[in-house]
């Protein structure tokens, strides 16, 4: 009796939290939700609404926003259960999460044995299974009929794994691993429409690889939390560099910043110089160093209580005319050294944190100039 009444109230919830969904607000055609503060809009709400809403992928759980995925920059929003991605084709997909779940837990994929398991090793028995060559692995029972009635190949991917007993949640669960989804058995729902769940990989997913930003120092993570760029920073690389010298010189709109920071992804070897270009809005450009002892200085003449760039900003206000106007003329005759922090991400973010100003510059992707933000922190 106490297992039935358990198994109905489970039922009901399932049913409030999959048909009956609170939009919280709407701006102009986004879709908002009160449970999450978190809206979908575009051709990411559009395939959200048609291909089984709240309860095939949950609620949103960010904002959509650009990320590097498998080397490729795509438009992304995470769902409790999924993440969307706006392929360049404008085609919308779900994410590989399946796959990336494995990774995450150190028991990536593998190519199975290309043979159907024994009737013991299923939720259901392998009296009607179908081997996939391209991963061997078979589908069978239960999860076959799921996969074959809710979108297949295009929504979940091919299996990856066989099933097991997993524990989930602290109950052991028949579940078996797709690309793109986790199927799982819940035997206290049999013979309902909810007996075969999918699992909250994108929440599982996305707090696992948000974990890697503990490691950021207070002022980065400060701003981490902050951050409102085209390109989402992902995880940090290495260990972030601290007390490394760099020097700024002030300009009539924006400033020039130097520093060594290496051979990180997207941003190339050697020194650099960052011009930060303030008026009419926030924009950035990267340039290589080359400025020596030896380099003669350009000859500038400034107008009154005006300066040259100083050292190697001047070699490149020189080289690059349109900074002239960009920039204006420096507001000090010299560049003041200072220690600076700096972190690079796999998505290829660059975050800049010089303490004595109590702020983090944060350089998103260099090919697209206004990705960029300043942000002040706690000193």
């Amino acid at each position: 009796m106490l297992r039935r009444i358990r198994n109905v109230i489970i039922i009901i919830v399932i049913i409030l939290t999959t048909i009956a969904p609170h939009p919280l607000w709407a701006q102009s055609t986004d879709m908002c939700f009160a449970e999450t503060q978190q809206c979908i809009s575009g051709p990411i709400k559009t395939y959200w609404q048609t291909n089984g809403g709240l309860s095939v992928f949950g609620y949103p759980i960010t904002a959509q926003r650009y990320e590097v995925v498998e080397g490729r920059t795509l438009l992304v929003q995470w769902f409790e259960r999924d993440r969307l991605e706006l392929q360049i084709d404008g085609l919308v997909t779900a994410g590989r999460l399946g796959a990336r779940f494995l990774e995450l837990t150190n028991q990536p994929w593998q190519f199975g044995s290309g043979a159907v398991p024994a009737a013991d090793q299923t939720s259901h028995g392998n009296s009607r299974c179908r081997l996939f060559a391209e991963t061997g692995y078979a589908l069978c029972g239960k999860f076959y009929t799921y996969w074959e009635q809710n979108g297949g190949l295009a929504r979940f991917g091919y299996p990856i794994g066989n099933e097991t007993l997993t524990q989930i949640d602290g109950q052991w669960l028949w579940v078996q691993y797709f690309e793109r989804r986790r199927m799982e058995y819940h035997p206290e729902l049999a013979d309902t429409p909810y007996e075969i769940l999918l699992g909250l990989l994108g929440t599982t997913v996305y707090n696992t690889q948000m974990a890697c930003i503990q490691s950021l120092i207070p002022a980065m993570m400060q701003a981490y939390q902050q951050l409102t760029l085209k390109t989402h920073p992902g995880c940090p690389t290495l260990m972030p560099a601290t007390d490394v010298a760099a020097s700024r010189q002030t300009f009539e709109y924006g400033e020039m910043l130097w520093f060594d920071h290496g051979p990180y992804q997207r941003w190339s070897i050697g020194p650099r110089i960052f011009a930060i270009i303030t008026t009419p809005r926030w924009s950035f450009r990267v340039f290589g160093d080359t400025w020596s002892s030896q380099t003669t200085q350009p000859v500038f003449t400034p107008p009154p209580q005006r300066y040259a760039p100083w050292r190697g900003f001047g070699v490149v206000w020189q080289q690059n005319p349109e900074l002239v106007s960009q920039l204006g003329w420096a507001s000090n005759a010299t560049a003041t050294p200072l220690q600076i922090n700096y972190q690079v991400f796999e998505g290829g973010v660059l975050m800049v944190h010089i303490p004595e100003y109590a702020v983090v510059y944060a350089f998103g992707n260099p090919d697209n100039p206004a990705d960029i933000q300043v942000i002040s922190v706690m000193p």
